[in-house]
Order: structure tokens, then sequence, then C-alpha cells
């Protein structure tokens, strides 16, 4: 490795197998980076609607006990 190029040796012969630019390994980075990023926020909002969901489930099976608890109470 070194500041234009990544060579990949064989370890006996010491000759180049593979060879990838500079350019070629950070970019290739930068979109890995990228795309885990996107998926990482993917996953955080779908657990959020989840949540939501269960949430909404709950109250919305509590609202009729409370509203008949506070219509015998009058």
């Amino acid at each position: 490795m070194n500041r234009n190029d990544v060579h990949f040796l064989d370890v006996i012969a010491h000759k180049t197998l593979l060879h990838y630019s500079y350019l070629e390994v950070i970019s290739t980075r930068k979109g890995q980076t990228y795309e885990i990023s996107l998926l990482v926020r993917q996953l955080t909002i779908q657990q959020r609607i989840r949540q939501q969901n269960v949430l909404k489930r709950k109250l919305i099976e509590q609202m009729p006990t409370t509203t008949i608890s506070m219509q015998d109470e009058c």
C-alpha cells in the first residue's frame, strides 16, 4: 500500500495478484459507509413506527374503559 495504489501480493512469489488505485478504495469505502448509515436510519424509523403503533393500540384499548368509568361517576 502506498499513496497511489493498493497491491495484494502472492506470499511466495511476491508478485501482484490484485491491484486497486487509492481512489477506488476510498470511493468504495465512502459508498459503503453511506449505505450502512442509510440502513441504520431506516431500521431506526421502522422501530419507532412499531413503538408508536403499540402505544396507539394501548391508548385505544384504554379509552373506552376510561370513558365508561367517567360516565358512571356522573
